[in-house]
């Protein structure tokens, strides 16, 4: 199973995808001002883990385009796990590759975080 999110992108995006010759940079500028969308999709992967996204980290060099329309970035990030009665508190380092698709259409960069690996059933 893969979380996913939408972000909506605005017209002058889609003219200067034209132009730029540079279209990592062009999206990764685009997705730091898209950052709470993205922390809610990490979020999503931890929240039975009870772990709190937090320090998100982007990077044009880790943001590559396939084709005019799909790729993919790493977004880097922090875990922080919080238990109060067992007295733990600690923060853990993680990355994650969001594959991304933009639809000029409706207008959308859709995001696709990574498979989930569910855990097969145990044999009784």
């Amino acid at each position: 199973m893969n979380e996913s999110t939408s972000i909506h992108l605005p017209d002058h995006f889609f003219d200067r995808l034209q132009i730029e010759t540079n279209k990592a940079l062009l999206l990764s500028q685009t997705l730091r001002d898209s950052l709470k969308q993205i922390l809610d999709l990490l979020t999503s992967y931890y929240f039975s883990k009870r772990g709190k996204v937090h320090g998100l980290k982007l990077s044009s060099e880790e943001t590559r385009f396939d084709d005019n329309t799909t790729g993919y970035f790493i977004i880097h990030y922090n875990i922080n796990y919080n238990n109060g009665c067992q007295d733990i508190n600690f923060d853990e380092s993680d990355k994650m590759t969001i594959r991304f698709r933009i639809d000029e259409h409706a207008k959308l960069l859709m995001l696709q975080g990574e498979e989930v690996r569910e855990r097969e059933p145990d044999e009784l």
